[in-house]
């Protein structure tokens, strides 16, 4: 009973939409970027700042973290340790989620020599990443005991696969 002129849905009509995705931008820092220096035998204490500067939520994000070996030294004879997972608001300090559980909330996974790759995948909704949050990992690890004095090490973190929805949609 209603007339409608254009018909929804006719050819060439539609309603304004907005097309969003999540959008990751990782920082990580550790001892060389605050002006520390690591010694051998010593933790060093390392930081996953993921910020979410999309406008939609970020589900089953996985990051990887390659940490240097090499003939001068490195750090790939031990897995890192975490000491802390959470999402957080866009100030870095909110929580937005409960502290996360490793081997519940993520998976964990250490592939040492040659590769020295160190794997995280999210896996619950309290490890989604809404827009403007950030996901912050604090992690320890130490240098290889053959690591030698004043060596430059290079790591490279990031994260390399997120969705826009939970895996069952």
């Amino acid at each position: 009973g209603d007339f409608f002129e254009p018909l929804p849905g006719e050819n060439g009509i539609s309603e304004p939409l907005t097309i969003a995705a999540p959008d990751l931008v990782m920082t990580k820092t550790g001892p060389a970027t605050l002006g520390l220096t690591l010694n051998l035998g010593q933790f060093g204490t390392f930081r996953l700042d993921l910020q979410n500067t999309g406008q939609t939520e970020a589900w089953d994000v996985t990051i990887l973290d390659r940490l240097p070996d090499g003939p001068t030294g490195g750090m790939c004879d031990a897995a890192p340790e975490i000491l802390s997972a959470q999402v957080f608001e866009a100030d870095g300090t909110t929580p937005a989620s409960p502290a996360l559980v490793p081997g519940t909330d993520f998976s964990v996974s250490w592939s040492g020599a040659p590769a020295c790759e160190w794997t995280l995948v999210m896996l619950t909704p309290n490890a989604v990443i809404g827009a403007g949050q950030r996901l912050i990992i604090d992690y320890r690890t130490k240098l290889d005991a053959d690591t030698q004095d004043g060596v430059a090490l290079t790591n490279v973190a990031g994260a390399t696969e997120w969705w826009n929805g939970d895996d069952t949609n």
